[in-house]
């Protein structure tokens, strides 16, 4: 589920072949080490070895392999497959931790797409599944963050200690998360005001949320992320018109461009 919901367990949980680093606006390793582009559409990924699955289970190219054969698959019927996934032509695994990806065509933002998916998935595991959506409810990754418990009403994940191959996804650093769901917008605002919850995901509308501690003027705004309006009081001077537009100025193409002949 590509939800912005569903990521916050997701980029927390499971690991994709590359990340991508925000500040330094470039490709960094992630479950593969280093990368070379064989031609216009095929990437050779050499893969991190001694990686585990949180249930212990080593990490290869089988995995990989198995993922990519999942996600391509016509009869797998997961939100948006051909939009995300329809451009893969084939893929091949050389030795236990080599693969080859090849797309259809030659497109600027072919290893991008490895930062955004597909998450990689315990073959192992998820193979054995008739129904694949069971695995959503116990989800196996390699990520900073494995999950403890999981039900209606909450999440709870605790930090994956073992945790070190992530390139531009950083180890955890808080040893328990608790995801709440809480459909009703105002009862998310007084359990932020009063502390019972840190963080409120994407409320959805503009909010007054008065005065923080050292009286700034806070509002949270609706932009698709977690907002602390306790710890950064830089809340007060966000907005659309205030954010450096260069940011988003297709930071796709251009990564791709520097990065496509190595992990550097």
């Amino acid at each position: 589920n590509p939800n912005p919901e569903s990521n916050l367990m997701d980029r927390a949980v499971m690991d994709t072949l590359l990340s991508f680093d925000v500040s330094a606006r470039a490709l960094r390793p992630q479950l593969a080490e280093s990368w070379r582009m064989i031609d216009g559409r095929t990437v050779e990924l050499k893969l991190h070895r001694n990686v585990k699955f949180h249930n212990g289970a080593p990490f290869d190219a089988d995995d990989v392999i198995y993922t990519y054969s999942f996600a391509t698959d016509p009869k797998s019927t997961f939100l948006f497959r051909d939009s995300r996934f329809g451009h893969v032509e084939s893929f091949e695994k050389l030795d236990q931790y080599t693969v080859r990806v090849r797309a259809k065509s030659a497109r600027a933002p072919f290893l991008t797409r490895l930062v955004q998916a597909p998450p990689i998935l315990p073959s192992k595991v998820h193979a054995k599944l008739e129904n694949k959506a069971e695995f959503g409810r116990s989800p196996v990754g390699t990520g900073p963050y494995r999950v403890a418990s999981l039900d209606n009403n909450m999440v709870v994940m605790t930090k994956n200690a073992d945790y070190n191959w992530g390139g531009g996804e950083p180890a955890g650093k808080i040893g328990r998360l608790e995801i709440a769901s809480i459909a009703d917008s105002q009862t998310q605002i007084a359990k932020l005001m009063t502390g019972e919850l840190d963080l409120v995901f994407d409320l959805g509308a503009v909010v007054d949320l008065g005065r923080d501690a050292a009286g700034l003027f806070v509002v949270a705004l609706s932009i698709s992320r977690p907002l602390d309006h306790r710890h950064d009081h830089r809340l007060s001077r966000r907005s659309s018109t205030a954010r450096d537009r260069s940011e988003f100025a297709d930071p796709v193409s251009s990564a791709d461009r520097r990065h496509e002949s190595g992990a550097g």
